[in-house]
């Protein structure tokens, strides 16, 4: 039965299902995502509903089921998958013991690939699912820790959406749809979703839960100011690709934390907000040297990663003391 999707969904624009058929229900959400079983519960009537996108590396989905409904869910082996409950509630069973209830915007859950998972859906439950693939987070841990994984990360269910990292996560989970909903910079700028997919991943790592916090958290030595300055001349030698945090542990060979700490200590900022003084400078030489009739202030922004026209109005005036429009018109003689 065809039925009206609403606008007000996240995603809406990209459907992929509207079905009261468990097993084309099932059929599809297993194309986006992975193998699994399906059960209404006693024979519920279900209104199932998936909207989906890829930024590249992580699939983002908004899925509900509209009555009762278990999931089971083999070994994924290859994927992390992550619900973010938006709307009702769900109930995850781990093979290891572990459950978890979740709770809309206040908590989710994380799936290991190396485990069996039993789900129940609430009939009022929408919730955002992201498939990520098993080499992607691990490598996004090895980024911020210096740390190799070994098997899996050993992460609890909980994802806890109430705290910095939690809040933080659900505000990158809304730029994407407000991107992917307008047709935004992201949707056409590979290095800038590179750039979201790292926010996203190092955010969900911060807000989960399970013994590899404490990899997290620890401290790893000192570094020499030599790596940051190596760090420094990459940053200046690759600005117009817009450099990932990643990007930096990865050629200077630490963790995130401990690049941050150094940066402090050597700059007075952090890797990110050396990265982002770049890109404004960047910016303002362009606006300095404009082409008459083509040079514009948002396409300028957009180059140097900046896709809120508001906030990078702020960020510039804030270095520079004046609009990036003011730099513009003067530098144009108007």
């Amino acid at each position: 039965m065809s039925q009206r999707r609403d606008s007000t969904e996240p995603f809406h624009r990209y459907g992929r299902l509207t079905t009261e058929d468990p097993d084309e229900a099932q059929n599809v959400v297993e194309r986006v995502y992975v193998p699994h079983k399906l059960e209404p519960v006693q024979g519920a009537r279900i209104q199932a509903r998936l909207n989906a996108i890829s930024t590249g590396s992580i699939t983002f989905g908004y899925l509900s089921y509209g009555a009762t409904s278990r999931v089971h869910l083999p070994p994924m082996e290859s994927v992390y998958h992550v619900n973010v409950t938006l709307l009702g509630s769900s109930y995850i069973q781990r093979e290891d013991g572990q459950v978890q209830r979740t709770a809309g915007l206040r908590t989710g859950a994380i799936l290991r690939p190396d485990m069996v998972h039993m789900i129940e859906w609430a009939g009022d439950a929408g919730q955002i699912a992201l498939k990520i693939p098993k080499s992607r987070l691990e490598q996004q841990f090895t980024d911020l820790t210096g740390q190799e994984v070994d098997n899996e990360i050993d992460i609890d269910v909980l994802l806890d959406l109430t705290t910095p990292p939690g809040r933080s996560l659900l505000r990158a989970i809304d730029f994407v749809q407000d991107e992917w909903e307008n047709d935004g910079a992201l949707v056409h700028n590979s290095a800038s979703r590179r750039q979201l997919e790292s926010l996203v991943l190092t955010n969900l790592l911060l807000a989960g839960s399970g013994e590899y916090r404490g990899q997290l958290e620890r401290e790893h030595g000192t570094i020499e100011s030599r790596t940051v300055r190596l760090v420094v001349d990459f940053i200046e030698d690759f600005a117009i690709e817009l450099p990932t945090l990643d990007d930096l542990t990865r050629i200077s060979r630490v963790s995130a934390r401990s690049l941050q700490i150094a940066f402090r200590r050597e700059l007075g900022c952090t890797p990110s907000e050396y990265i982002r003084r770049v890109r404004l400078n960047r910016a303002r030489a362009e606006l300095l040297t404009p082409q008459a009739g083509t040079t514009t202030v948002s396409d300028v922004a957009s180059t140097w990663g900046f896709y809120n026209p508001g906030r990078f109005a702020m960020l510039y005036r804030n270095q520079f003391g004046e609009q990036p429009s003011q730099t513009l018109a003067r530098a144009l003689g108007t």
